[in-house]
């Protein structure tokens, strides 16, 4: 979902900026020192997102680790048997 706002972020800025360009408000330089702090923009902010995807995806993970090893054993154990030895000729 955040990759579509971002493919979407850059192409609204290219047709903007197409535009503008072409009105001559604003230099083919502009447009490309803008996209260039956009996608320095991007890159921390989508690291973040990871990180904190990451993390809450690890404490549920712990959890269900945590839950389980709680559990009661339900196999019930016997006696140890002891085996005697045969022997076969």
């Amino acid at each position: 979902m955040v990759l579509v706002f971002v493919g979407l972020s850059y192409t609204l800025t290219l047709i903007f900026g197409g535009i503008f360009i072409s009105r001559g408000e604003i230099s083919v330089g502009n447009l490309v020192t803008f996209v260039t702090y956009l996608d320095m923009l991007v890159w921390p902010l989508q690291a973040i997102g990871w990180l904190f995807n990451i993390g809450q995806r690890g404490d549920v993970s712990y959890t269900r680790i945590e839950k389980l090893l709680a559990e009661e054993n339900d196999v019930v154990e016997k006696k140890k048997i002891r085996y005697q030895h045969i022997m076969v000729d």
